[in-house]
C-alpha cells in the first residue's frame, strides 16, 4: 500500500479506468457520481419522503446483483458478457451481508462471517486462487471468519471482523506460493469500527490508514471515505461537518477550489479542511454520509436528506449539466435537487441512489451499459429507475462494473385461508403458504386435533374427532428449497356447530344434539300453545359455534293437543 504521505502524492489521473456497478438490495439510497456539480432534474414520481430506513440488522438475508462490462468475470454470473441490466451473482441469492466493487472485482461479506470474490485476481485480490486468473464465480477466501464489513481499493481488499480487527490481502503474484497471498491481520491499529479503501474509523473517533498511520488533528469523527482511485479522503465529523484532504484537481475536496497545498503541481492537499456551500462559501452542516467518486464527491444532507455534491462531472451531476456549464460552479457543494437519500456512492461519470422505497436510481454517462437500464448506450442526466432491482440495501460501484446488494425478505408463513378452525365431524381442507423464500416449500405441522393432518405440502385435511378441548396450539415449521426456515405457532380452535332442533319432537331433538357432541337439555312449556308437542325454542341458536360438550337447552310445546292454538 505505501505510506499514507505516499498515497497522497500519488499522480493525479494515475487511475484511469472505467467503472462497473455492484449493488446489494434492501431499501436505501446509493449513488456514484463522477464528475461535475451541478441541478439534477428529478422526475415527479422521483420524490420520495424522508428516509427512516434503518441499518439492516446482522442476520439480514440478501442478494447480489450486477451490471456493466463482464470481461473479467467481475458481474459474478458465470460468464464474460457484458449485461445492460442487473443479473444475479451466481450463487449469492440470500446469503449476503455486504458488496464491495473494486478494479475488475468485487469481494462480498456473507451471513455466516465468511468472505467471498471473483472477477479479476491478477494481484491476488480474491485470495491464492485463481493467482493471475480470473472467475467469473463467486470462490470462497481463505482465512477470513466472522467477518462484519469489507471494502475493495484498486487492487487491494480489506475485511473488518467483529473483534474492530482489519484483514488485508493482495500483492501477489502467479509464481508466489499461494500462503504468501492468504489474508493478513493489520497491526498497530487501533479497535476499527468502519473500513473505506485504505481509510479506518477507529472506535474513539480518530481516523487511520492502513499503514497505521493516523491522520493528525482529526478527533470525533462518525465515518470516513476514500474516493474510487485518486486519494481524495473524507471525514465526516461529530458536528456534522465533513473535513476533506488528498487530491483535489477537478475540486473534489469542495473546497471552491482546484489547488492543493502551495507549490504542489499535483493539486494535494495534505491537511484536512472543512467543505464548503457554494452558496456562500460557508462550512456544509447537516451532514449525515459522505462518499467519494472519481472526479466529484457526494453528501447526504439535512433532515429531509437532500443530495449535494461537488467536483467536476457531466450527466452524472443532473440534467442541468454538460462538460463545459458546472465547470465554473462545481468545486464547492451544492443541492443536486434530489432528497430522499438515505445513502450515497459515487463513481466515473455514473451516479446512483436507492430511495427509501428500496428502488435504485441512475443517471450519468451510459458506458458500457453502467445505468443499468437497457441495452442501448443512453446518457441521461435525469435520474431512472435501475432495471429490475426492488429493495435495494446498497450500491458498490467499481471502475468498470456496479453491484448491488439486496435485501431478501424472511421467509413468512400463512395460515390456510379457509381459516384455523375446523368443525368437529366435519371434512375440512386447507393450505399454508409461505412467501419470502425460494420455493418449494416443506412443511411440517404438529398439534394438530385428533382426525386432521397435514402433508409436506401444507395440505391440512381430515376431520377433527375432537368433542372436548376448544383450542390447540398447532406449530407449523417451513423450509425452502435453500435451506432457510420459518415457524409459526397458531391458536387452532376447535368447535361444534349447533343444529337446528326447533320443529322436532323432544326426542328427536335430544338424539341430534347428542349426535353432534353437545349435551341436551329438555325444557317445557305447557301455556303458549305454539306447537303442541314439538320444539318451538333452542339455545344457543341454530349454527352456533360452541365447545363440544355444551349443553343445549330446548323447549317443547307441552300444551294440551285440543287447546287453542293462538
Amino acid at each position: 500500500m505505501g505510506t499514507s504521505e505516499q498515497m497522497l502524492t500519488r499522480s493525479a489521473g494515475a487511475w484511469r479506468r472505467r467503472s462497473w456497478r455492484l449493488a446489494a438490495v434492501a431499501g436505501g439510497l446509493t449513488l456514484a457520481v463522477g464528475g461535475l456539480v451541478c441541478t439534477v432534474s428529478v422526475p415527479a414520481d422521483a420524490s420520495v419522503a424522508p428516509a427512516t430506513l434503518p441499518t439492516p440488522p446482522m442476520n439480514t438475508f440478501g442478494g447480489a446483483v450486477s451490471w456493466g462490462p463482464d470481461n473479467l468475470g467481475q458481474l459474478g454470473d458465470h460468464g464474460f458478457a457484458t449485461a445492460p441490466v442487473p443479473v444475479g451473482v451466481s450463487g449469492l441469492t440470500d446469503n449476503v451481508r455486504q458488496v464491495a466493487a473494486g478494479n475488475g472485482f468485487t469481494v462480498a461479506a456473507m451471513i455466516d462471517g465468511s468472505v467471498v470474490g471473483w472477477g479479476t485476481d491478477r494481484a491476488g485480490q480474491i485470495g491464492p486462487s485463481p493467482l493471475g486468473g480470473s472467475t467469473s464465480v463467486p470462490v470462497p477466501i481463505p482465512g477470513l471468519s466472522d467477518i462484519t464489513q469489507v471494502s475493495a481499493d484498486v487492487d487491494v481488499s480489506y475485511a473488518l471482523d467483529s473483534t474492530g480487527a482489519v484483514w488485508s490481502w493482495n500483492r501477489c503474484r502467479a509464481s508466489d506460493p499461494p500462503q504468501w497471498c492468504q489474508p493478513v491481520h493489520l497491526t498497530g491499529l487501533p479497535v476499527i469500527t468502519q473500513i473505506s479503501g485504505d481509510l479506518f474509523l477507529a472506535s474513539n473517533g480518530s481516523v487511520w490508514f492502513a499503514s497505521g498511520q493516523p491522520v493528525a488533528g482529526l478527533t470525533g469523527v462518525r465515518q470516513v471515505a476514500k474516493d474510487l482511485n485518486d486519494d481524495s479522503y473524507f471525514a465526516l465529523m461529530s458536528d456534522s461537518t465533513v473535513q476533506a484532504w488528498g487530491a483535489n484537481y477537478a475540486g473534489q475536496l469542495g473546497d471552491g477550489t482546484m489547488t492543493g497545498d502551495p507549490g504542489d503541481d499535483l493539486h494535494f492537499r495534505r491537511v484536512p479542511a472543512p467543505v464548503l456551500r457554494r452558496s456562500d462559501h460557508t462550512v456544509l452542516t447537516g451532514v449525515t454520509q459522505i462518499v467519494g467518486g472519481d472526479q466529484h464527491s457526494l453528501a447526504i444532507v439535512g433532515a429531509s436528506h437532500d443530495v449535494y455534491a461537488w467536483g467536476m462531472g457531466s450527466q452524472d451531476l443532473g440534467s442541468n449539466c454538460n462538460e463545459n456549464s458546472c465547470a465554473q460552479v462545481g468545486h464547492a457543494a451544492m443541492p443536486t435537487g434530489l432528497s430522499g437519500a438515505v445513502s450515497v456512492a459515487a463513481g466515473r461519470d455514473v451516479s446512483m441512489a436507492v430511495t427509501a422505497d428500496g428502488s435504485l436510481w441512475s443517471w450519468g454517462v451510459d458506458w458500457d451499459q453502467q445505468l443499468g437500464r437497457s441495452a442501448g448506450n443512453d446518457d441521461n442526466g435525469i435520474p431512472a429507475r435501475v432495471s429490475g432491482v426492488s429493495n435495494a440495501l446498497q450500491v458498490s460501484i467499481g471502475y468498470d462494473h456496479h453491484v448491488a446488494a439486496v435485501f431478501i425478505p424472511a421467509v413468512v408463513v400463512h395460515p390456510p385461508s379457509v381459516g384455523i378452525k375446523s368443525d368437529a365431524g366435519v371434512a375440512y381442507s386447507g393450505f399454508l403458504t409461505a412467501t419470502g423464500g425460494t420455493q418449494p416449500y416443506l412443511y411440517s405441522v404438529s398439534g394438530l386435533p385428533p382426525g386432521l393432518s397435514s402433508d409436506v405440502t401444507g395440505h391440512i385435511t381430515g376431520a377433527s374427532q375432537s368433542t372436548g378441548a376448544t383450542s390447540f396450539t398447532v406449530t407449523v415449521n417451513v423450509r425452502d428449497a435453500r435451506g432457510r426456515t420459518a415457524t409459526m405457532g397458531l391458536l387452532w380452535r376447535n368447535f361444534t356447530v349447533v343444529p337446528d332442533v326447533q320443529g322436532m319432537t323432544g326426542a328427536g331433538a335430544s338424539q341430534t344434539i347428542t349426535n353432534a357432541g353437545l349435551v341436551p337439555s329438555e325444557l317445557h312449556d305447557s301455556t303458549i300453545c305454539l306447537d303442541p308437542g314439538f320444539v318451538i325454542a333452542q339455545h344457543p341458536g341454530f349454527a352456533a359455534e360452541v365447545a363440544g360438550g355444551t349443553p343445549i337447552s330446548y323447549t317443547v310445546d307441552t300444551s294440551p293437543k285440543k287447546c287453542t292454538i293462538k
